[in-house]
This record gives structure tokens, sequence and C-alpha cells, in this order.
């Protein structure tokens, strides 16, 4: 079975757009946790971006290891919250939305939607690039 075709009207001649993301079961194991994760990825970071926007979220699932990590790049790329993943998306979703808040909190970041990113901005980082706020990397 080869990879979906997605014809785009008007385009000319020009090669269609491949759909990669499409499961194909006729993928190797790996190539089918790699989709999975994404898609688990790309649910979750939605949501996160929804109720927090504006904080650059990253979002690491690990199917093998059974969890995910959630990371505020705007203020981390090396700490994250790790959640288990022993629940349905929905509930993941839920909480990675609280351990989103737990982190905004921790350096003392608003949670509302109305956000001025001037404020992770003129944090002091260490030499990973991590915002130093006092008791937020304890």
């Amino acid at each position: 079975m080869s990879t979906p075709t997605i014809w785009v009207p008007h385009n000319k001649g020009r090669q269609p757009i491949q759909d990669y993301n499409e499961i194909n079961f006729l993928d190797s194991e790996t190539e089918k946790q790699a989709k999975t994760e994404y898609w688990i990825a790309k649910q979750v970071g939605t949501r996160l971006e929804q109720e927090y926007p504006g904080r650059e979220w990253g979002v690491r699932p690990n199917i093998v290891g059974g969890m995910v990590e959630i990371f505020c790049m705007a203020l981390s790329g090396t700490h994250a919250y790790h959640i288990k993943m022993d629940c349905t998306i929905k509930e993941l979703q839920v909480k990675a939305l609280a351990a989103a808040g737990e982190i905004l909190e921790r350096f003392n970041v608003t949670r509302e939607k109305k956000y001025d990113t001037d404020v992770t901005e003129a944090f002091i980082r260490d030499h990973n690039g991590d915002a130093i706020v006092d008791g937020a990397n304890d």
C-alpha cells in the first residue's frame, strides 16, 4: 500500500501533496509509534496553546516509557513536567493543562490568556537558556 496522495485543486501540474501522517497498517512498528506519538503531541500541544497561548509549549510523548513531557520553551527547554500516559487523550489533556499551569506558577508567569512575551524574555538565563527565577529551578 502506498502513501495516500492528496490532489490540491488548481495544482497546475505540480507534485501532489503527500499525507505522511495517515496511519498505514503496513508501516513498521517504529513508524506506527512515531505517528502515534506525533498525534498525541499534536492533540496535547493544541490544547495547551488554546488555554495558554504564546508560551511556546513543547510536548514529548514516549509510548514505550508511557510518559509525556510538557515543556514551556519560553522558560526552559531542559526542565519538563512528566505525566504518566495511563488515561484517555481527553484526560491527558486535562493533566497537561494542570502541569502547564504549575510550570507557569513556578516561574511567576500569569495563566491569563492575554500574555506579554516581554515578561519571559526579560528573565535572566543560565548557560542552557533556561529562565532563572528564585525558587523555580530548585
